[in-house]
């Protein structure tokens, strides 16, 4: 998204952007491969009591995309956000599912 569209509202109260995430690695664990996923200490609101929070608890969907979703995204469910208190980061997995966009 561009500057001028952090303004828009969403009709669904419960989708979150959350700008400047970055993938810093890959770590291996008993269910799989892990990412884990750096979002932006700036954009992650300093009200928000996270150990109370349901904002990206385990299994909730994500939706990632480098280029505002011009050619496609990646869907990945959190697995631990332990420690987004410490440094905003938090452990997910790819879901594998291929996705075809149409743009017309």
């Amino acid at each position: 998204m561009s500057d001028d569209d952090r303004d828009i509202s969403f009709r669904n109260a419960n989708v979150r952007l959350y700008r400047n995430t970055i993938l810093t690695g890959a770590i291996c664990s008993n269910s799989g491969i892990l990412f884990s996923l750096v979002i932006d200490p700036k954009t992650l609101p300093k009200s928000i009591s996270w150990s109370n929070s349901r904002r990206l608890i385990y299994g909730n969907l994500l939706c990632a995309t480098f280029d505002n979703f011009a050619s496609g995204c990646f869907l990945l469910t959190v697995e631990d956000r332990s420690n987004i208190d410490k440094d905003g980061s938090i452990s997910v997995r790819v879901i594998n599912i291929e996705i075809c966009f149409v743009f017309y």
